[in-house]
């Protein structure tokens, strides 16, 4: 049941980075994150990703006050 479930999960998030790609949300520099993700970092893109925001809010936010 669990890997009915884990095939699941993966189609859907397959389908959901295909729309990402297809609004250009998403380039070739995810694909770039992905390949360096490995079993010693199995959660590098979603951390990247998650500094990258935390850092443009700081950027954002320096701006408005500027």
């Amino acid at each position: 049941m669990l890997g009915l479930d884990a095939d699941r999960l993966r189609a859907d998030l397959n389908r959901l980075l295909a729309f990402l790609f297809h609004q250009g949300i998403l380039d070739e520099q995810y694909l770039q994150l992905q390949q360096l993700q490995d079993e010693s970092s199995p959660n590098f893109v979603s951390e990247v990703v998650n500094i990258y925001f935390h850092e443009s809010e700081k950027l954002l936010r320096n701006l408005r006050s500027l």
